[in-house]
C-alpha cells in the first residue's frame, strides 16, 4: 500500500526542510567566544542589552574586570542596529556627527569609507557637560546581508588643560591601537555573534 501525505502536509513538510537548511548553515556564535583583546587588555566581563534603542536592537558590552556598567573607563559594544533612518553606515555616521556637534559644538571627528559605502570607521573625542573627563569614542559600522552592525569603543580619559605632544601621547597612542583593531575586526563573526543572540530566549 502506497502511503501519500496530503498536499498541504507536504508543503508544510517542504517549508520546514528549507527553515531546518538554513539554520544548520547559520552560525552560532556565542559573546564569550569572541571576546576582545586589545594590547594588553582582556575585556571578559560580558552585558547583554535587549531593546535599548528599538524593540529588535540587541547590543553586546564587553568591560575589563576593573570596570562595572555604574562606573567603567572602558568599553567596547557590539550592536545589532535597526532604528528608524538608519538603514546605511552613512545613516548612522551622520546620525552620531549630530549628536556629537549638539553636546560639543564645532568638535572635529575623522570619517573614512570604504570604496562602496559599505564600512565607514569613525572616531572623534566629546566632553560630556560638567564632566572631568572625556570620551574618545571610535565605531566601525558596516553593512552585511542587508543588515547594519557596529562596534563601538569608548574610553573616558583625563582631560587635557594644555595639549602638547606629551601630555596627548596617551590619546594617540590608543587612537593609533584602536582604529588598527577595527580595522582588522572580524564583522562577520561579530555580527553571526549578534544574530546568535538575538535567536537565544530571554532569562
Amino acid at each position: 500500500m502506497k502511503f501519500t501525505l496530503p498536499a498541504y502536509l507536504r508543503t508544510f513538510a517542504f517549508i520546514m526542510s528549507i527553515f531546518i537548511a538554513s539554520f544548520a548553515r547559520a552560525e552560532v556564535v556565542l559573546p564569550a567566544q569572541i571576546v576582545p583583546v586589545i594590547g594588553d587588555e582582556l575585556f571578559d566581563q560580558i552585558l547583554i542589552v535587549r531593546g535599548a534603542t528599538s524593540e529588535s536592537s540587541t547590543q553586546v558590552k564587553y568591560m575589563t574586570e576593573q570596570d562595572s556598567e555604574a562606573d567603567w573607563k572602558q568599553r567596547i559594544s557590539y550592536a545589532y542596529v535597526n532604528e528608524d533612518g538608519m538603514e546605511t553606515p552613512k545613516d548612522m555616521a551622520s546620525k552620531l556627527v549630530d549628536s556629537l556637534q549638539s553636546v560639543n559644538p564645532g568638535a572635529k571627528y575623522s570619517a573614512n569609507a570604504s570604496a562602496n559605502g559599505d564600512v565607514i570607521i569613525l572616531d572623534f573625542i566629546v566632553t560630556p557637560p560638567g564632566a572631568n573627563y572625556m570620551e574618545f569614542t571610535a565605531f566601525r559600522i558596516q553593512t552585511i546581508e542587508g543588515r547594519l552592525y557596529s562596534i563601538q569603543m569608548t574610553s573616558r580619559m583625563p582631560k587635557v588643560a594644555e595639549p602638547t605632544p606629551e601630555s596627548l601621547k596617551p590619546l594617540t597612542d590608543k587612537r593609533k591601537l584602536w582604529l588598527a583593531t577595527l580595522v582588522k575586526s572580524d564583522m562577520k563573526k561579530i555580527a553571526a555573534m549578534l544574530d546568535t543572540v538575538r535567536n537565544l530566549p530571554e532569562e
